[in-house]
């Protein structure tokens, strides 16, 4: 674990950074790029808090980021940061613990990550600890991914993740304060935060935290805020949802799509390919298209044209994949195709690759297995092959893979 322990002070520059990070990515190139940037990071980051929250004279007195590598898992959880209050030597810390794995996976930014935190923080500070956990999650989850910009990305994955429902927007809009909070709940939160916006502007969404700030409930806040009773807000704020939600995912767009992936379902991958090669030149920036590209790519390695589909995948990877929960798939069958290929070393390197960054992938212990295999048979790279294989026993001893990979080591020890 890396502690940074960073004071960062709103209306002033960076005073100071302490990093002690030993992880995964330690000796890498990404790794040191990325921390020379932090500083400056951290103050834009904080800058855009000030402004949007509108708390000119916000002190964040000291924000502690903890730096953690996630355990190869392959539970599908896809942590990316949290924020919380601690108190060491009789003073309050405002901890912001960050996984890098989302950063250097492609599916986050730590820019907007931090941002996001740093809302919390303020939220925190503003409102004070006992206040600020008693705000319902829809209002410290739809300011934070307000302030760091990242709604429309949010909805679009949501989206992707839910392109087989019948009816995603119902799936997305269940009311501000209905049943426990839940991932799929933050384009709702966002966008009551935007309905706000809509009606008052951005010193409409301010009034609110001023009013939140002064001790005034949040009912009463965003009611005040956005001229309305509480009940009128909350069925606007629905209504705004519903709207923004149901354009974004286009029923006559979803009819076209079921359609391609009813090919799908049936493995008719001629029809796959022309379907959504014919979708994506006319809906690219669409959820749909974000997703049209993989399968696409999916289709062309199915019938055995691995370099076009090689091609297809490195374009999904490189700009729509973030949004889709789809980005590990497509470097496990980019990986499949490459060995096809004959270009092992390639392989093994996108293997690496999601048992590094996506340590939640459920492809995460095969891939790790896979390169152990690649090693050890293609590579004749024997003592590679073994700390892959002793690594997948240690982090997941009781999977299915560990057990082949106990076979393996037994085979290379001559049992």
């Amino acid at each position: 674990m890396t502690r940074l322990l960073l004071c960062l002070v709103l209306s002033a520059s960076l005073l100071s950074a302490e990093e002690t990070y030993s992880g995964k990515y330690a000796e890498t190139a990404e790794w040191a790029a990325l921390r020379e940037g932090l500083p400056a990071t951290l103050e834009r980051s904080g800058a855009i808090v000030r402004e949007r929250l509108g708390a000119a004279d916000l002190d964040l007195a000291m924000v502690v980021l903890e730096i953690r590598d996630l355990p190869l898992s392959g539970n599908g959880i896809v942590p990316s940061a949290n924020t919380w209050t601690r108190r060491r030597d009789g003073k309050a810390e405002q901890v912001i613990r960050i996984h890098l794995e989302p950063v250097f996976a492609g599916i986050e930014r730590l820019d907007t990550i931090l941002t996001h935190e740093l809302t919390h923080a303020a939220l925190r500070i503003l409102l004070g600890e006992n206040a600020h956990e008693a705000l319902p999650h829809w209002v410290r989850e739809g300011l934070a991914v307000w302030a760091a910009g990242q709604g429309p990305n949010r909805v679009r994955m949501w989206l992707c993740l839910l392109s087989e429902k019948s009816d995603p927007v119902a799936e997305l809009v269940n009311g501000l304060e209905a049943g426990k909070h839940v991932l799929r709940d933050y384009p709702e939160d966002w966008l009551a935060i935007a309905y706000l916006e809509d009606r008052a502007g951005v010193e409409g969404v301010r009034k609110a935290v001023k009013l939140l700030a002064g001790g005034m409930s949040c009912h009463d806040a965003f009611a005040v805020a956005a001229g309305q009773a509480w009940g009128e807000f909350e069925a606007g704020a629905r209504a705004h949802a519903e709207s923004a939600l149901t354009a974004a995912w286009d029923p006559a767009l979803h009819e076209s799509w079921a359609g391609a992936m009813a090919n799908v379902r049936a493995r008719r991958w001629d029809a796959v390919e022309k379907s959504l090669a014919e979708l994506l030149e006319k809906h690219a920036d669409t959820w749909a298209g974000d997703l049209a590209g993989y399968y696409v790519a999916r289709a062309r390695a199915r019938l055995e044209r691995e370099e076009q589909a090689l091609g297809d995948f490195d374009a999904f990877i490189a700009g729509p994949g973030r949004v889709t929960g789809l980005l590990d798939d497509a470097l496990w069958h980019s990986g499949a195709c490459l060995e096809k290929l004959g270009r092992f070393e390639d392989a093994l390197a996108g293997y690496d690759r999601i048992a590094r960054d996506f340590p939640w992938s459920g492809h995460a212990a095969a891939a790790l297995l896979r390169t152990g295999s690649l090693a050890e048979e293609e590579l004749d790279r024997a003592e590679d092959a073994r700390e892959r294989y002793e690594r997948l026993l240690k982090a997941l001893p009781k999977s299915k893979e560990a057990d082949e990979a106990r076979g393996r080591l037994a085979e290379m020890d001559g049992e």
